[in-house]
């Protein structure tokens, strides 16, 4: 099972150290996509046994292969690889793996504003990539007949300080919280049109939505940045990915 020599209960027992520290959540990268084949059953079986909440990652890397995310709509390579993950230990009965809390779509997509295939669009490419990604998840969800439950679903964002698509929120982290909200309130912002309906998207995004950033700065200055104007956002919760 890939690494359990280090997080299982017959090697270093890694989860088990964290449980014991009191972590209640593990973040893991580049679990979905690009190729990932190793079964997961078991790490997740081990983690919800210690009572940890498991947060995969999407591969963000997937973006730059030749044949995904074509002029960064990423629906068909998040909809391959979601379908994938359930055949590898994501899914258990009609439903995502117990263990599972949290689905990281991408990781500071923001990045992406300076990639060369994304030429002069800026925003749009990130907005795109994050908004086609969502749909394509809910779209293998649908077609395997899984059961959200309680699974959230986020992307983490930089916490470099930019402008949101649609001109209105300037500042670090903020930009992409915005981005998404403008994306799912009208997705030709980001020149995407969703094959999950509107309103399917609206209902993610109210119902199961977190906007993450990732950030090494003093949380007196995160917790100012953020709160103070976060009223714009809620009821939508907001949380550090990495800190």
């Amino acid at each position: 099972a890939g690494y359990a020599a280090q997080w299982g209960s017959e090697g270093r027992g890694d989860l088990r150290v964290m449980a014991g520290l009191g972590a209640n959540a593990v973040r893991m990268y580049h679990t979905l996509g690009l190729g990932a084949k190793q079964d997961h059953g078991a790490f997740l079986d081990e983690a919800q046994s210690l009572g940890l909440n498991v947060i995969p990652g999407y591969h963000t890397e997937m973006v730059n292969e030749e044949d995904k995310c074509v002029d960064f709509d990423c629906f068909d390579a998040w909809k391959e690889a979601t379908l994938k993950g359930f055949d590898v230990g994501f899914k258990v009965g009609g439903a995502w793996h117990p263990a599972v809390a949290v689905l990281v779509l991408l990781n500071e997509p923001d990045f992406f504003d300076n990639f060369p295939k994304c030429s002069s669009r800026g925003a749009q490419c990130r907005v795109k990539a994050v908004i086609s990604a969502l749909d394509g998840v809910l779209a293998a969800e649908r077609e395997a007949g899984v059961d959200p439950g309680r699974v959230v679903l986020t992307a983490t964002w930089s916490f470099a300080s930019r402008t949101s698509i649609d001109g209105l929120v300037t500042g670090p982290g903020v930009f992409g919280f915005q981005d998404v909200v403008a994306a799912v309130a009208d997705p030709s912002i980001a020149n995407y049109t969703p094959r999950t309906a509107s309103s399917g998207l609206r209902e993610a995004f109210a119902k199961r939505w977190a906007h993450g950033l990732n950030t090494q700065s003093p949380w007196d200055f995160v917790d100012e940045i953020i709160s103070k104007d976060y009223a714009r956002f809620e009821p939508t919760p907001w949380f550090i990915g990495e800190y």
